[in-house]
């Protein structure tokens, strides 16, 4: 399997990567989130997140 990115490869390749990273980061929240009921329904405790999505853009 290849993907052709064209000439900025690496920054959409870390783009990719990183909007495949919080769809997984978000389904774990809402896995904890349904499991602890919190917050109000459908609302997710932003300190669940904050800290691991700033890691990810840094």
């Amino acid at each position: 399997m290849s993907i052709n990115l064209g000439d900025n490869s690496k920054v959409k390749l870390r783009a990719l990567c990183n909007s495949y990273c919080v769809r997984i980061l978000f389904d774990q929240i809402r896995t904890i989130d349904k499991k602890r009921r919190k917050g109000k329904l459908g609302e997710v405790e932003s300190s669940y997140w904050q800290g691991a999505l700033l890691q990810m853009f840094v």
